[in-house]
């Protein structure tokens, strides 16, 4: 009960922006000095579509979203 009385009080006095897929992709392309083209060769996501993605013209799909984390070991979770 403790628990859910601070994670609301959290959620309500400390709101956390949810950071859309696309800026969260470009984050850990710069933090790991990658550009588009490496980043498609390494997950296997066609740099037209990581493009199409960063430009926010469409959205990651399941199958993207799992390539991207399996290679930057995060979370598929953290592209939603």
């Amino acid at each position: 009960m403790l628990f859910g009385l601070v994670h609301d009080f959290e959620e309500e006095a400390y709101p956390i922006e949810k950071t859309p897929p696309a800026r969260m992709i470009k984050f850990l392309m710069e933090s790991r000095e990658m550009n588009q083209i490496e980043l498609a060769k390494a997950t296997g996501i066609p740099t037209s579509t990581l493009s199409d993605i960063l430009l926010e013209r469409r959205n990651i799909t399941p199958k993207n979203r799992n390539a991207l984390a399996t290679f930057i070991k995060v979370d598929p979770s953290l592209f939603v």
